[in-house]
């Protein structure tokens, strides 16, 4: 499956991130019916709605950039998985999976 990771506090997308992403939509692409689950995760020191907005915007920019890779948008289900506790998962948390066929 794969993982795209974001720098802490941020959905912004680096040159590593859309390398993924845009190995993940060829793969996608081969695979025209298979639907392409957009799972985003954020830790958070904060607030439970600052998580889970940091996870949806992380998963929507990933989303977009899939389509913008040829990727058609009715494929594409976004699900937003934040906020998880900071200690528990750090680093790991700063993700957005792309599971292509659910």
């Amino acid at each position: 499956m794969p993982v795209v990771f974001f720098a802490e506090g941020s959905a912004a997308m680096g040159p590593e991130a859309r390398a993924v992403v845009a190995r993940a939509a060829e793969r996608a692409r081969a695979w025209p019916g298979v639907p392409v689950v957009v799972r985003g995760l954020a830790a958070t020191d904060g607030s439970a709605g600052f998580g889970r907005a940091l996870s949806e915007a992380r998963a929507r920019n990933v989303a977009d950039a899939l389509v913008a890779a040829g990727v058609s948008p009715d494929r594409i289900r976004v699900q937003p998985r934040g906020p998880v506790p900071y200690e528990a998962m750090q680093v790991e948390s700063r993700r957005v999976e792309i599971a292509i066929g659910g």
